[in-house]
């Protein structure tokens, strides 16, 4: 059971399918990536990895498909608290997840398996959070 360390905070399904890309070249934005796609860059000595809608990538680019991104404003200190509300639990499910906030904008970002969709969140409804999903979704 999920445990209360705040206020219920409102998040948000984006309405698309979004997917991890590998790509080869660690350009800072790669140029198949539109300008007006929702993008996240991280650049590790390990990995490189674009975060954006899975529309976007080629298929020739090693990805991993199906996430759904849920996202919340204001979002740093408020996400972090929403994730230790279901920490636990779902690392008892064993679902992986992804959390990232813009510090400019303070909008944060929960990514996890559309697989994993469901679970997660009724993980958040049970420890207080609602989850608005668009009627496409």
């Amino acid at each position: 059971m999920p445990t209360r360390t705040m206020a219920s905070q409102r998040l948000r399904l984006h309405p698309d399918e979004f997917g991890q890309a590998f790509p080869e070249s660690r350009d800072s934005r790669p140029g198949w990536l539109p300008d007006e796609a929702f993008a996240s860059v991280k650049a590790s000595t390990e990995e490189f990895s674009v975060l954006c809608q899975q529309r976007y990538i080629p298929s020739t680019v090693p990805q991993v498909r199906g996430l759904r991104l849920l996202y919340l404003q204001p979002g740093g200190a408020e996400l972090s608290e929403v994730i230790l509300d279901i920490d636990e639990d779902l690392r008892r499910e064993g679902i992986p997840a992804m959390a990232t906030f813009n510090f400019r904008t303070d909008l944060g970002f929960l990514v996890v398996s559309g697989d994993d969709f469901p679970v997660v969140r009724s993980l958040l409804v049970e420890a207080g959070h609602a989850v608005e999903v668009p009627e496409a979704s």
